[in-house]
């Protein structure tokens, strides 16, 4: 294949192999509600992990169609946001927890001398903000292995447990300790930025959020996640742009998931046929040698390139793929790995729009 078609992938690169885990198969068995879930996901959900609950999947994709918040960002927005996309849901008090993201928001703002919103500490009673420096010389003994765990615990000695302070605060008065203690304790905050990043990857968007906030985002929180899981190359800036207008699309048009996904198919075909200058670009930045891999692995897993396969085919071939080769998304009450396994499914898809367009390309496809 030559021009845009020699086109090389990264994110695609990890092809089944011979220690994959797969999960459980699920028997066929629905409940009335389960079987009205997989109707507004337009997906069947099974075997495994997100795929095997309906009803958590359909109000997941509910919430994730329909409730970008609006910018210009403002805070209470986005801790509504992170609760639900790190998997806290509404109700759930949980201030060790929402302290130790804010304390590491603030550390990582600090330590890339990004300020911290001004109006933080305004909700926060003065009484707890008094308490709380207090205790700020005892941060040191979080220094140690797991710091993020040792930073819940230490927060879950001194702060309050009643159900009178809101979680938002607890958050607030993270990030305002975490920014200030990059100065006094700078170790401790170094090791978490550390141990951040060996994290995954939805846990490390949420945590440098507001590294971007301080400029308004240009696209909504959920693309922002997506983009933030490919390097600083073309391929991210393209999903972004397609993911982008398609979760735009799917809102206003009220879309299943399946509509969502596929809709991924056809923008890969539409970046591969409308933007060769973007697509060779692309292939300058990958680099030629994993197309034959890819082509070999669609070919063989998806039916050939060269043609348009159907849409069964794929999302079967799709969800096979990724209990393949990312079976470590599906383990019990993770929800935020629904995340990664979306964005995971879009890539493919999106990918194997690409490819068959480069093989055989004709007009330009048109997205809906």
């Amino acid at each position: 294949m030559e021009g845009q078609g020699r086109v090389a992938m990264a994110s695609m690169s990890e092809l089944p192999h011979s220690g994959a885990r797969f999960c459980p198969d699920v028997g066929p068995r629905r409940t009335p509600g389960e079987t009205v879930a997989e109707g507004f996901l337009g997906l069947e959900l099974a075997p495994g992990g997100l795929w095997a609950r309906p009803l958590k999947a359909a109000a997941y994709w509910h919430w994730l169609r329909d409730s970008q918040p609006p910018h210009p960002l403002d805070l209470e927005d986005l801790f509504a946001w992170l609760r639900r996309f790190v998997g806290l849901p509404d109700g759930m008090v949980d201030g060790p927890r929402v302290f130790a993201m804010g304390f590491t928001q603030g550390a990582e703002c600090a330590l890339r001398e990004v300020p911290i919103p001004e109006e933080v500490l305004d909700p926060v009673p003065d009484n707890l903000q008094a308490h709380a420096a207090s205790m700020a010389a005892s941060i040191g003994s979080v220094s140690g292995p797991d710091p993020l765990h040792r930073l819940r615990g230490w927060a879950t000695l001194w702060l309050p447990t009643d159900t009178a302070t809101p979680p938002s605060t607890c958050w607030r008065l993270g990030m305002a300790m975490g920014h200030a203690a990059t100065a006094t304790h700078p170790l401790v905050c170094g090791m978490l930025s550390t141990d951040l990043e060996g994290a995954r990857a939805e846990q490390r968007f949420a945590s440098r959020i507001l590294l971007q906030r301080p400029v308004e985002l240009p696209q909504p929180l959920w693309p922002s996640f997506i983009r933030s899981t490919y390097g600083p190359g073309m391929e991210g800036h393209a999903i972004l742009a397609s993911v982008t207008e398609g979760l735009r699309q799917a809102h206003a048009g009220q879309w299943t998931l399946r509509e969502f996904l596929l809709d991924g198919l056809t923008r890969g075909r539409v970046f591969a046929r409308g933007q060769p200058q973007d697509a060779a670009r692309m292939a300058e930045e990958l680099g030629p040698g994993s197309i034959d891999r890819l082509c070999t692995f669609f070919s063989q897993n998806s039916g050939a390139i060269h043609t348009q396969a159907s849409s069964g085919t794929l999302l079967n071939a799709m969800r096979h793929w990724i209990l393949q080769t990312h079976g470590g998304l599906f383990a019990p009450n993770d929800p935020s790995a629904e995340h990664l396994a979306l964005r995971h499914a879009y890539d493919f898809l999106w990918w194997r729009g690409f490819l068959e367009e480069s093989a055989n390309p004709g007009p330009e496809p048109v997205p809906r």
